[in-house]
């Protein structure tokens, strides 16, 4: 027999709480607790909303609406920008990268059809295109590695964490693969 005061919830709902650091009122020295978060594994991919929404809650633009699915950029009148399977580490490395700059970051890019494929590719989650801008190039330019120049004549930085930018034409091409 199950005791009902264990689980007082239905057993086939998840009870999820956040709980929230404790205020020092005391006026004694603290140190801080930083917040807690699910750690993202790797490979783990995220859907069009949930990587929508961690975006937008560090201050991070898409710059179009979603691609609907099975259609490619080209096909969407206007274009369109999808992150649904980008992974959970590129979401987590733009998110550093706009705290470290401090400057606007807007996607350009993602997972939509109608980039290239390959094992470490937009379609596999792993790269993105940022909009340019003069605050993210000065900090680029100034705070990556060059490189060197990639096949295609893009000139290429590493960050310091080990991720590679390279400038395209109009965006930075940014490939987070480990």
């Amino acid at each position: 027999m199950v005791n009902k005061n264990v689980f007082p919830w239905p057993w086939h709902q998840i009870n999820c709480q956040v709980s929230q650091p404790a205020v020092n009122t005391t006026g004694s020295p603290s140190v801080a607790t930083p917040a807690v978060s699910a750690p993202t594994l790797p490979g783990a991919t995220l859907n069009e909303q949930a990587a929508r929404s961690a975006l937008q809650q560090a201050g991070i633009t898409v710059n179009k609406g979603a691609c609907p699915i099975g259609a490619s950029y080209q096909s969407v009148p206007g274009g369109c920008t999808s992150l649904n399977g980008i992974k959970g580490l590129v979401v987590e490395e733009i998110v550093a990268l706009k705290q470290n700059c401090q400057c606007p970051i807007v996607v350009s890019g993602g997972t939509e059809l109608g980039h290239a494929q390959g094992a470490i590719s937009h379609a596999s989650g792993d790269k993105v295109d940022l909009q340019t801008s003069p605050a993210l190039d000065s900090y680029i330019q100034n705070r990556f590695t060059y490189i060197g120049f990639r096949s295609d004549g893009a000139m290429q930085y590493r960050a310091p964490d080990g991720f590679i930018i390279a400038r395209e034409d109009n965006h930075w091409d940014a490939t987070f693969a480990q």
